[in-house]
């Protein structure tokens, strides 16, 4: 648990050991990985290390805190996102509006993010299929139909 900010560390309570619930007591110089999340949830990661301990109201472990450009975002979804640029083309299920070609901006087991075009609007929660050409190493075309639904 973070406790308070120094200059160049911070300093936390001593870590619980999570199979006997005891405090574990880490030597100075043990090096490791910090993981935090921020206030909008997102997750970074940053190398640190323990140079001492600390004698306050509650005793503390000092850790090293390095520059934050130094920090990892690292992803925790379900599914990995592919940066990933496909041809596609947006058919609207019920004609509400006109079919039209986009790219993807990536994609993952659960969506795809796509571009519009300046002045292209899709209804907010309408049903869409979406048609993607798969290229083959052999020079085959696969083309994907999927049924999408639209958050915008």
């Amino acid at each position: 648990m973070f406790v308070e900010m120094g200059t160049g560390c911070f300093h936390t309570d001593f870590p619980i050991d999570v199979e006997t619930g005891k405090i574990a007591f880490l030597m100075d110089g043990t090096q490791f990985n910090v993981t935090f999340s921020n206030e909008e949830q997102a997750v970074y990661v940053f190398e640190s290390e323990v140079p001492g301990k600390v004698k306050g109201r509650i005793p503390m472990m000092q850790l090293l805190l390095p520059e934050a450009e130094t920090f990892v975002k690292i992803q925790w979804r379900q599914f990995v996102r592919l940066d990933v640029t496909l041809d596609t083309a947006i058919h609207p299920e019920h004609s509400e509006s006109t079919p039209f070609r986009t790219l993807t901006e990536d994609i993952s087991a659960g969506g795809a993010s796509i571009r519009l075009l300046r002045g292209t609007a899709i209804q907010s929660v309408s049903q869409l299929y979406l048609w993607m050409p798969l290229t083959m190493k052999s020079g085959e075309f696969h083309y994907l139909r999927l049924k999408a639904k639209s958050f915008a």
